[in-house]
């Protein structure tokens, strides 16, 4: 992760969650469910989720080079032609904000989540304090299994590039989802549940609900 934290993140979401988010109530959701999720719209569903894709370029690999995508014998060689391996991480969770406070995304989400049958968005969080909410956050999901790898904004290119990796994984989305303009905390380890949520009052220090005119 790098590039300057925001000094104010956005949660947009339903009313009816604005108190529990405030109480410091917080959903942390492994990538992986987002795929099968699909079906609520781009609001939601991403079927690239916690994916990532590297691109074998033409040429001959062999011996270690192989290793990371093959389990190759000793002295073997791999004549590549556009070639890509497509890896699924299982161990990614996230926490999704946006970036700014805006009327005309708010109601796109909205209108995405309806779309989907879904309730509509017409509440907004502002994290006020995204770093210290990061770091009270990273302790309390450490209680749960759950590393904290860091933030970023997401990348909305048309391709990832490589290397790819699992921390790039979490923060790649295609360019269908650039207007979300969002920002995640990321976590990584080997939870059984798909989404869990974590108590951690002491943040609510660093949320408050705010007005948005659409």
């Amino acid at each position: 992760m790098s590039g300057v934290q925001p000094s104010e993140l956005y949660k947009y979401l339903e009313s009816r969650h604005v108190k529990s988010l405030l109480r410091g109530e917080v959903r942390v959701r492994n990538l992986r469910a987002y795929q099968e999720l699909e079906h609520l719209g781009l609001a939601v569903g991403d079927p690239n989720e916690g994916t990532s894709t590297v691109l074998l370029r033409d040429g001959v690999m062999s011996g270690e080079s192989l290793r990371p995508f093959f389990d190759a014998p000793a002295g073997a060689t791999l004549d590549v032609r556009d070639c890509a391996e497509h890896t699924i991480h299982t161990d990614l969770y996230a926490v999704c904000f946006s970036s700014v406070k805006s009327g005309e995304l708010m109601s796109r989400f909205s209108e995405e989540n309806v779309r989907a049958g879904g309730e509509p968005y017409d509440a907004c969080v502002e994290i006020v304090a995204p770093a210290k909410f990061a770091r009270g956050l990273a302790v309390r999901t450490a209680a749960n299994g759950l590393r904290y790898r860091g933030w970023g904004a997401c990348d909305y290119a048309e391709q990832p590039e490589v290397p790819a990796g699992p921390l790039r994984a979490a923060l790649y989305k295609g360019p269908d989802y650039a207007w979300q303009m969002e920002v995640r905390l990321v976590f990584q380890g080997r939870h059984q549940a798909r989404s869990l949520i974590v108590a951690a009052p002491e943040l609510g220090e660093y949320l408050r609900e705010v007005r948005i005119e659409r």
